[in-house]
């Protein structure tokens, strides 16, 4: 889980540090001053030793099981409304030793050290219950959320717990033959949502933890839990208090138990709704005994196990040594940062012992959080996926856990491809080496792929920023990469001439260009939710700047063709840095980032035209052909000197057949992407059946304008290029997106109206209606866009597939539709 804070400010008080030792209160006083204006990570945050713990997070989940007998009672029970009860009671037991444990030993609350990935904590407990085992693994790098510091600290808790177990049988019984119950081969499953946390007494030097807002525990069994948390208010209340009830899942107000007090303390389980309901159980969590936890000795841990990875941390803090505390922490920080890198470059993933990531779609659990948990979903965006205990890789898990390594060193440099040596014995016994031989071009080509500049290599501690220039960097990239696909079209009758065909066949060349563009729509970017993007849009475009050589130099119009075909194919890497854009830029400013690609792509489509048409009419056509392959490659350069890396969306991998039909599965389970896609798709109908008709209409009387003026309409786009950035700034970054879909659809239906209706008078209808229909049109595009990316942000390129796929159909029947209709009843018609 990974916390999330959000802070409101507050003054000094006079009282500030009354909490702190006098020897601790000039260290204390700093601290309140370092962090006064602290806005970043919390795992980047460098406390003083006096407040820093000696427990890392991965030693947090001994605390779900330090009453065993508690924790496994719930097996035992035949009625299923009473195991829920159970599991309800065991949950609140382990309140109190994850939120207040350290404030009873310590006397304050302790920031705890931050894990590393491959962590392990193993012990056991053995009570009257029997052996009841810990094991604790940190799956993914530990990602603190963003943060900043006020008298109170508020705490989202991000992720869920899944607690399985087997009940017993209703018609098992017991004897004494068999004095326990018959396990049932069905497994019973709970969701357990986790509480949110505000730390108060900080700016006292006396740190504590309250829980707020409520949690949920839902089970497959048909039942569910509610939890409210409070504290003391100003007038009334106690502190660290609770109530809870159980009932019927979809059935809150039928309830079946009901369970109040405080969770450090003492709280009443009564059967019925209220305070008037029979008491049935008392826990109290002071008196309760604990069982303690048995680990292996220190000099029989793995490097791995927390208590021997932390042993010179913890001492360091345990003398009060700063300088020795920020040295070990920094040595493990780096090792594990160098260590993610090596990995990265050899295309591998750390290799869990004890867990496995699970596909969600493969799952119950989103049925079971709508079901008992008021519609929460299961982020697991944030929390690298979704992980279960995998029986199998326990039982051949074994010290050493990671030979040959340790989380305090960084890894030496793996040897260069194919640079072993191998020997051989001759007959007099010697040995010779034979020199290893040479990279491949294909290696070579590799390595300049995969090799990341310093300031572009992803730390999950520092994440990529997402800034102006780089998002102009991506909008110049979209835009003369998209421009592949538009440079023929002016010159059609001079490649019909430089290739000895017809026009009609000519026109095959913008046709295969659109037929890879689509291909590679729905075949190569749902492939961005699967590979590293940097590495994967570094090889696309290389590949099409490479074979666009081929077009500049063939005389062989089948060659030519196929060509574009292929280039086209992989043109597609503008809508994989949109959903990369969705990515990297904040939520606040996703919509304007957004809006700035997009600009950026029509920008592209006008200047390939206009260039193309200009460059050819004063020098050969293989001039702009020369002039895109060198832009090819100066996308190329700057793509690779600055585009940050960014770690795949989904890096246990999926199967390439089941990509593409989850773009379909994805489609029909979000009602908002089927939404985005019906507008999507008449609103680009709208818009190619404007501008193929409008050609017609300009062409012939009362206007009669030549091909010149006619090619200028296009410049009316810029107006749109300019003002939807600023809309998308002033409007969708700060409202729903559904309000600048609105508003665009408005803006496109009145610019139609007018055109329509005037068009055939004046031409100040169509100048009005492509004004109008473009800055609508990109308006509520952006805006769609803005909201599908959040629907699964480990999926963005399926979804930007699935709305493209919509987009571009709805191109195509624009075109086809728009001509037939003008054919039959000109420009009124085919506008109504």
């Amino acid at each position: 889980m990974a916390p999330s804070l959000n802070t409101a400010t507050s003054g000094p008080s006079k009282d500030e540090g009354g909490g702190i030792s006098p020897q601790n209160k000039g260290s204390w006083s700093s601290f309140l001053k370092s962090i006064a204006s602290f806005n970043g990570d919390l795992s980047s945050m460098t406390a003083p030793p006096f407040i820093l713990g000696t427990l890392s997070l991965t030693e947090f989940s001994a605390y779900w099981t330090q009453h065993p007998s508690v924790f496994v009672a719930p097996a035992t029970e035949k009625d299923p409304a009473k195991r829920a009860l159970l599991v309800l009671k065991w949950f609140l037991s382990t309140l109190k030793p994850s939120y207040s444990t350290r404030n009873d030993k310590y006397g304050s609350e302790k920031k705890p050290l931050n894990p590393f990935l491959g962590e392990l904590f193993l012990g056991k407990w053995e009570d009257e219950a029997g052996i009841t085992e810990l094991v604790s693994e940190q799956l993914e790098g530990y990602n603190g959320q963003k943060a900043s510091f006020s008298r109170t600290i508020h705490i989202k808790q991000i992720g869920h717990a899944l607690l399985t177990l087997t009940p017993p049988t209703s018609s098992s019984s017991t004897s004494a033959q068999s004095p326990d119950p018959t396990p049932s081969a069905e497994k019973e499953t709970y969701l357990i949502t986790l509480p949110n946390i505000h730390i108060e007494g900080l700016i006292y030097g006396k740190p504590f933890v309250e829980l707020n807002g409520c949690t949920y525990i839902s089970s497959s069994s048909g039942y569910a839990a509610k939890i409210d948390y409070s504290g003391k208010g100003w007038v009334s209340g106690k502190k660290n208090s609770f109530t809870a009830t159980l009932y019927p899942a979809g059935k809150e107000k039928e309830t079946l138990y009901t369970v109040e007090g405080q969770w450090p303390e003492v709280f009443t389980i009564r059967q019925g709704s209220g305070k008037h309901g029979t008491v049935i159980d008392t826990f109290n969590a002071r008196t309760q005994p604990i069982t303690p936890l048995t680990v292996p000795a220190l000099e029989q841990q793995d490097p791995w196990e927390a208590n021997k990875a932390w042993e010179k941390v913890i001492t360091a803090i345990t003398k009060g040594d700063m300088d020795a505390t920020n040295a070990a922490k920094s040595k493990i920080e780096n090792a594990q940062r160098e260590l993610r890198r090596k990995e990265q470059a050899e295309g591998r993933e750390w290799e869990r012992k004890f867990f496995m990531r699970r596909e969600r779609s493969e799952e119950w659990w989103e049925e079971l959080a709508q079901r008992g948990c008021q519609g929460e979903r299961i982020e697991s965006e944030k929390t690298g996926g979704v992980w279960r205990f995998d029986g199998e890789k326990a039982r051949e898990a074994r010290r050493p856990f990671h030979e040959g390594s340790s989380p305090h060193e960084a890894p030496s440099p793996s040897p260069p491809l194919n640079a072993q040596s191998r020997y051989s014995g001759t007959e007099s016994g010697e040995q010779k080496t034979n020199s290893p031989s040479p990279p491949s071009i294909w290696q070579t080509i590799y390595r300049i792929l995969s090799y990341t500049p310093k300031r572009c290599r992803y730390d999950p501690a520092d994440p990529p920023k997402f800034s102006i220039a780089l998002n102009l960097l991506f909008a110049f990239a979209g835009a003369f990469t998209v421009a592949n696909l538009y440079y023929n079209h002016p010159i059609l009758h001079l490649l019909a001439d430089q290739f000895n065909v017809s026009n009609e066949r000519a026109s095959l060349i913008p046709t295969l260009a659109q037929a890879g563009y689509a291909s590679g729509l729905l075949f190569l970017c749902p492939l961005g939710d699967v590979f590293p993007r940097r590495l994967y849009v570094l090889a696309l475009v290389l590949f099409t700047a490479t074979v666009w050589l081929g077009l500049c130099l063939t005389n062989s119009f089948a060659l030519f063709c196929s060509l574009t075909f292929l280039t086209s194919l992989t043109t597609v890497t503008p809508q994989l840095m949109l959903p990369l854009v969705g990515d990297l830029a904040p939520p606040h400013r996703r919509a304007s980032a957004l809006s700035v690609v997009a600009s950026g792509l029509l920008l592209g489509i006008l200047v390939a035209r206009l260039l193309s048409g200009v460059v050819t009419n004063y020098t050969s056509w293989r001039t702009i052909y020369w002039l895109a392959f060198a832009l090819q490659y100066l996308i190329f350069a700057l793509l690779w000197l600055f585009m940050p890396d960014y770690p795949s969306a989904n890096p246990a991998g999926i199967t390439y057949p089941r990509i593409l039909y989850s773009i379909l599965t994805i489609f029909l389970r979000h009602p908002l992407l089927v939404q985005a896609c019906l507008v999507g798709f008449c609103t680009s109908s709208t818009f190619t059946s404007f501008w193929t008709t409008l050609t017609f209409l300009l062409s012939a009387p009362p206007y009669a304008y030549s091909t010149l003026i006619i090619g200028l309409f296009a410049l009316i786009g810029i107006s749109s290029m300019l003002l939807t950035p600023i809309f998308s700034r002033l409007v969708t970054d700060r409202f729903v997106p559904l309000l600048s879909v609105l508003i665009g659809l408005a803006c496109a239906l009145v610019g139609t109206l007018i055109g329509t209706y005037t068009g055939t008078t004046t031409v100040a209808g169509p100048i009005l209606q492509a004004l109008l229909l473009d800055f609508g049109i990109q308006s509520a595009q952006i805006a769609n866009r803005a909201a599908i990316y959040a629907i699964l942000p480990n999926a963005r390129n399926r979804v930007n597939t699935a709305y493209m796929i919509s987009a571009f159909s709805g191109q195509l029947t624009g075109t086809a539709v728009g001509n037939h209709v003008y054919a039959r009843g000109g420009w009124v018609r085919s506008g109504s």
